[in-house]
């Protein structure tokens, strides 16, 4: 029996190059065979673990720990085994509490016990053999490498040491790369030898360089390619050492593996390292590099293997001309997702899961059960807890209990009172006390008994213009936590905000003693009226003057709104049309004398869109009360008066 470690091979190099130095410079194509897709036989096998009495789960903190990192090793197993067209049904492990076997250190000497560490194999291995049906693996923490004979048909045909895994048992955060060692060492178990170069062992003419395994001719493909070199330069060996670096790099994003590796190797002549076209295969599972160079990965949108055809091909062939391996049972007519779980008794049909485990016994296993502890669903699972959004009651809040102390329907996790009922759960201000347990439902500073708007924070004040935009326009509101008048109480509890004598239930601008309640909102770029409205798709809003009764439409006039900022609204003559026109037109307008002190009747000041359509009704004026000063410039800016006070337009730059 020939033993395998799982380090990292470090013999010198006899004679290998190959003609790439990038590990996905190979053809992928040289990888791919009849069976990758699909499942040919799917065999059982069984763990058997050995944790001491002092270390009662081998490192885990309990069993299902333990048991679960087995089954997350075996599924990265029979991940990588896809292409051979092998599964692998894993039986529910063996965990044995054991001051004897859990002390095997080696294939030599004397285990951790004191007794020889062959004698307790041998022993293993006589158990094994009452199974022949299924492949047996034994684990052990103490295990200084991992091994499996290699069979050679005609010389070692009885159940021995060839026909039985040797390693150790998954830790918690490492399964995948514990089951790329399984992996390494079942290929082992069908005949495999170690795969080195970029060379595919099954080739025609290869030898057993390396001498690490017994010449075997009653099989075609048994041979494997030459050593790699070390991947570390000694010193020990001067100029003819050669080494290998390899740099890990990510794989695509749906890459089955995260990331893949590029190689270089070197060798040192005269004192400089000088690099060589030598490319070790590094992906293979049968190779002695890590787990992080590891196939199955894509890169480019090509998959690349853990196993080449020739490799796939000697497996088969081992199946049929071993006669240990003839005793297996194939488990399984159909195995789709290659996790060993037939498709008949497959709970989760479309996701490699070894252990097949239904926690909630809703008929769907745990991977592809959205909540694994609620029987009552599994496919939404919004906030990702124990119970599926059909049934959970907190869909956007993680539950670890249903409890629902008031009996409202809503559990205590998302209840925002949950000693008070209330089916609505309404939490006006947000604060995460609810209504029916908030004595300040708003949170405006004011206590529901004396607020006049328990429900809101806010209130309409005026109107917000936005110029030139889509709305053009909309109600302003003002929050009510202030106080506007200063006289001590806040908005929400006053009759009269802005103490102008207009209660504000009856007062259209409560915030102000203005009779115009204007607000500056978003401005849209501003463009001219010959452009914007060609084809008669405008949005312009415009200010439109004109007389209050019987308006002479020959003396109406338009402006385009630029901006309002309190009672001043700041306007573009239209195109065409200077300051000092619309300054005539205005006192035409309004028939005012040369010193534009009189007027007969009133101004209506409104803002319409460019078809006449009003969006806002500004104010009626007395003539008396307008005034006008300058006719330079390039704006018009128009003050809206206060209750006592002149509206003011002026030319402005």
């Amino acid at each position: 029996m020939k033993a395998h470690s799982f380090v990292l091979w470090t013999a010198p190099l006899l004679l290998a190059l190959a003609a790439a130095c990038e590990e996905t410079q190979e053809s992928p194509l040289a990888e791919s065979n009849s069976s990758a897709g699909s499942t040919i036989e799917t065999f059982r096998i069984q763990a058997r673990i050995f944790c001491p009495n002092s270390n009662l789960f081998c490192g885990h903190p309990d069993e299902e720990s333990l048991v679960n990192s087995y089954y997350l090793a075996i599924n990265e197993m029979n991940l990588e085994y896809i292409p051979t067209g092998y599964s692998f049904r894993a039986m529910a492990p063996i965990i044995t509490h054991d001051d004897r076997f859990s002390t095997i250190d080696a294939t030599s000497g004397n285990a951790g016990n004191g007794e020889s560490n062959a004698l307790l194999i041998a022993e293993l291995t006589a158990l094994a053999a009452q199974q022949p049906d299924r492949i047996t693996l034994f684990l052990m923490p103490d295990l200084n490498k991992c091994w499996n004979g290699i069979p050679c048909p005609g010389s070692d045909d009885n159940f021995n040491g060839d026909d039985v895994i040797f390693c150790t048992p998954p830790s918690a955060g490492s399964e995948a790369g514990r089951g790329s060692v399984y992996a390494h060492e079942m290929g082992h178990y069908w005949c495999l030898r170690h795969t080195f170069s970029s060379s595919d062992p099954s080739s025609a003419g290869t030898l057993d360089y390396d001498y690490d395994d017994d010449v075997c001719d009653t099989l075609s493909n048994v041979h494997d390619t030459p050593a790699d070199p070390g991947t570390y330069e000694s010193s020990d060996d001067g100029n003819w050492h050669e080494w290998c670096e390899t740099t890990v790099l990510d794989a695509d994003p749906v890459s089955p593996h995260d990331t893949r590796c590029a190689v270089q190797c070197y060798q040192r002549i005269n004192g400089t390292p000088v690099e060589t076209n030598y490319s070790p295969m590094v992906r293979n599972a049968m190779s002695y590099y890590g787990f992080s160079c590891r196939g199955p990965y894509l890169h480019n949108y090509t998959r690349y293997e853990a196993f080449t055809a020739g490799q796939v091909a000697q497996i088969q062939e081992c199946r049929v001309a071993v006669p240990v391996r003839l005793l297996l049972n194939d488990a399984c007519v159909d195995d789709t997702d290659h996790d060993g779980v037939c498709d008949s008794i497959d709970r989760c049909p479309n996701l490699l899961d070894a252990r097949n485990d239904d926690e909630d016994g809703d008929g769907f296993a745990s991977p592809c059960d959205r909540c694994p502890l609620d029987p009552n669903g599994h496919t939404n699972n919004w906030d990702g807890d124990r119970f599926c959004d059909e049934t959970d009651m907190c869909p956007n809040d993680v539950d670890e209990t249903d409890t629902d102390t008031d009996g409202d329907g809503i559990w205590d996790t998302c209840d925002t009172c949950p000693s008070d009922p209330d089916p609505t759960n309404l939490d006006t201000d947000d604060d995460g006390n609810g209504d029916v347990c908030d004595s300040d439902d708003d949170n405006d500073g004011c206590s529901d008994r004396t607020d006049h708007h328990p429900k809101s924070n806010s209130v309409p004040v005026g109107m917000q213009i936005n110029a030139n935009c889509q709305p053009s326009s909309s109600v302003r509101h003002g929050v009510e936590s202030g106080d506007t008048d200063g006289d001590g109480l806040r908005d929400c509890r006053d009759y009269d905000d802005d103490n102008d004598g207009i209660l504000d239930e009856n007062d259209s601008c409560p915030r102000t003693s203005s009779t115009i309640c204007l607000y500056n909102g978003q401005s849209c770029p501003l463009n001219p009226i010959f452009f914007t409205c060609r084809g008669g798709a405008c949005n312009q809003q415009l200010l439109r003057v004109m007389e209050r009764v019987n308006p002479d439409p020959t003396r109406t006039l338009f402006y385009e709104i630029e901006s309002v900022r309190d009672d001043v609204l700041r306007v573009t003559p239209l195109q065409g049309r200077s300051i000092a026109d619309s300054i005539s037109g205005m006192r035409g307008t309004l028939r005012l004398n040369a010193a534009g002190t009189r007027m007969r009747g009133a101004l209506q000041m409104d803002i319409v869109d460019t078809r006449g359509r009003v969006l806002a009704e500004l104010a009626t004026y007395d003539g008396a009360s307008v005034n006008t000063i300058g006719t330079t410039g390039t704006r018009l800016e128009i003050t809206v008066p206060n209750v006592n006070s002149a509206m003011l337009v002026r030319g402005v730059q």
